[in-house]
């Protein structure tokens, strides 16, 4: 092997090793760092929850179907703003997927699996 490639082999190894002693991260860290979004979510929907409909919008998250939700034990309507409220810590992004899940059933806070029998 060259003296060249020798040193662009070492120089690539070197910056691998870098890079993966850089990205040390504790999962209890990713944890506190979630906690955090979470609340930060939690405070807009709560201070501000017209904004928090605007901002799906401008993310085109918008669309009338999607919102038509409802519990499967009482039929109460359910909407996207409360199940992200309460699921802020799975991100935008998952919460988003699994409320549009057709195959996921939900039901609203005020129903329990426990106390009805599924039909």
């Amino acid at each position: 092997m060259t003296v060249q490639k020798e040193l662009t082999k070492n120089k690539k190894t070197s910056r691998i090793n870098r890079i993966s002693t850089e990205l040390n991260v504790l999962s209890i860290d990713l944890n506190i760092e979630n906690n955090e979004v979470s609340k930060i979510w939690k405070q807009i929907i709560r201070k501000n929850p017209t904004y928090f409909k605007e901002l799906l919008g401008n993310l085109g998250l918008l669309d009338g179907d999607f919102w038509k939700r409802n519990c499967i034990f009482c039929h109460k309507k359910l909407t996207f703003k409360t199940f992200f409220y309460y699921n802020a810590s799975l991100g935008l992004g998952k919460a988003w997927d699994l409320w549009g899940n057709k195959d996921i059933e939900f039901y609203c806070l005020n129903c329990d699996e426990k106390n009805h029998e599924y039909h």
